[in-house]
Formats: structure tokens, C-alpha cells, sequence
């Protein structure tokens, strides 16, 4: 299954339990840019999607911003990672999240979120 799934574009289960950590960690405010960095970039989806919001929010009035390194310093981490977790969602890949990690989403979800997950980006 696992196979199938990266073969479709998901991430394997060790990035999409790497990706729940950064998540938890945005919410206590201990970011670290640079392991937020690293996750994205291990998934092309995600890098897609982080690099057309920051220039989507820049708005063409300078170059576009063609790093995952550069979004994120303009975007700042916590964005970054809300866009991965939105990403993920959007990709159905609870099937893939180990379930703890999956509960622990879903609950900061209802906690965090005066919106449900699909409305928002």
C-alpha cells in the first residue's frame, strides 16, 4: 500500500509523520524554519503549493520567489506548515498518518480552528 501511495504522489508514512511533528510544534511556537524546510521540500505537491501562495501574497511587484527557503522566510514557518497540513488533508492522507498522530490532528483541529480544515487556503 505504501508503494501504491508514493507512486501516486502522497507522502510515505515516515514524511507524513515528520509533517504531523512540525505541525505540533507551529502550535507550541517552538518553529524551526529550517526542519519546516526540510519536510516540504521532500514532496514537490508541497512545494508547489508553499511557492504559489508566497508569490501569490507577494503579488508580482517583484521577482517570484522560486525557493522553499525564500517562501518561508517571507511567509514565515508557522504558514508554511499550515499550507503542508492543508496539503496533506487535501490528499487524504489520514489513511497514511499513524493513528495517534491522525488524533492528535483532528482534535488541535477543533481546538485551533473556528472553521473546519476544508476552508480554508
Amino acid at each position: 500500500m505504501e508503494e501504491q501511495a508514493v507512486n501516486r504522489g502522497y507522502l510515505r508514512i515516515d514524511q507524513a509523520h515528520t509533517c504531523a511533528r512540525v505541525i505540533q510544534l507551529c502550535r507550541r511556537d517552538e518553529v524551526d524554519l529550517p526542519h519546516v524546510c526540510r519536510i516540504v521540500v521532500s514532496d514537490q505537491t508541497l512545494v508547489d503549493a508553499v511557492l504559489t501562495e508566497a508569490n501569490a501574497m507577494r503579488m508580482g511587484t517583484r521577482a517570484p520567489i522560486r525557493t522553499v527557503e525564500h517562501a518561508a522566510s517571507f511567509l514565515g514557518a508557522r504558514r508554511v506548515a499550515r499550507i503542508a497540513e492543508t496539503c496533506l488533508r487535501e490528499r487524504n492522507l489520514t489513511e497514511l498518518v499513524p493513528t495517534y498522530l491522525r488524533a492528535y490532528i483532528d482534535r488541535q483541529w477543533r481546538v485551533d480552528q473556528p472553521t473546519p480544515p476544508d476552508t480554508l487556503l
